[in-house]
């Protein structure tokens, strides 16, 4: 089976900044131009002071920031590795052959810390993931307030056929502004007529993130994996 091909980078020392504009984390080798990407990414990051912001984004091969890359959060503790952890994902197609970056800024008068990070990339178009297109992506990027019900957002309908069958992982995205600091919010990734990884048998199964905010200028990201089996029929 011919390999996908991917562009990783990872950063495992700690990167401290006082700056109160966005500096470089971790960067990837050089993009592709017309080549489109699944983007992956995740950091571990700290302050040092609880009251105040840390900022985390993620920025293009155009030096731009994705869109609804930006986290904001207050940490749990100071000075230690145990920090909070941003995540990030996303499907693009690389405009200029530069490399894609985390970044991290300070609220002034603190150090931002992130103390590991890492970026994976896959190639979707090329290779055997853009021969076969293996793989399925939509978006929502309207803004909306929620109440304590559930509302879809981004929704993907795949039509099972024999050729689209088959173990896939399915990976869900939500930024979330922080509306209260004593109610928590859920971000939820939902299945319908398709089983678990291994055949267990899912019907309205669910992967979820639950988390309460700190502080109402806080903007959350999260990232939600789960693997799937896809059947033969139905949809």
């Amino acid at each position: 089976m011919a390999q996908v091909g991917y562009i990783s980078a990872e950063q495992t020392s700690s990167v401290n900044t006082t700056a109160t504009t966005y500096a470089d984390v971790v960067s990837t080798g050089n993009l592709t131009p017309g080549v489109k990407y699944l983007l992956l990414c995740r950091a571990t990051t700290g302050n040092s002071n609880v009251a105040t912001l840390h900022y985390t984004r993620m920025v293009d091969d155009a030096g731009s920031e994705f869109a609804g890359s930006e986290e904001v959060k207050e940490v749990p503790t100071t000075n230690t590795a145990v920090g909070t952890s941003y995540s990030y994902s996303t499907v693009f197609t690389a405009t200029t052959a530069a490399a894609v970056k985390i970044q991290q800024k300070a609220t002034s008068g603190d150090t931002a810390k992130v103390y590991h990070a890492s970026i994976l990339l896959l190639e979707l178009s090329g290779g055997p993931m853009g021969t076969n297109h293996d793989w399925y992506h939509t978006s929502d990027a309207t803004s909306a307030s929620h109440t304590t019900s559930l509302v879809d957002r981004a929704s993907l309908t795949v039509t099972n056929t024999p050729s689209k069958s088959g173990n896939y992982l399915a990976i869900g995205f939500a930024q979330i502004a922080i509306g209260s600091i004593t109610e928590s919010y859920e971000a939820q990734m939902a299945f319908t007529n398709v089983t678990a990884y291994k055949n267990t048998l899912m019907t309205q199964s669910f992967v979820s993130h639950i988390q309460e905010g700190e502080d109402t200028d806080e903007t959350h990201c999260d990232v939600m994996v789960c693997p799937i089996h896809l059947p033969a029929s139905g949809t």
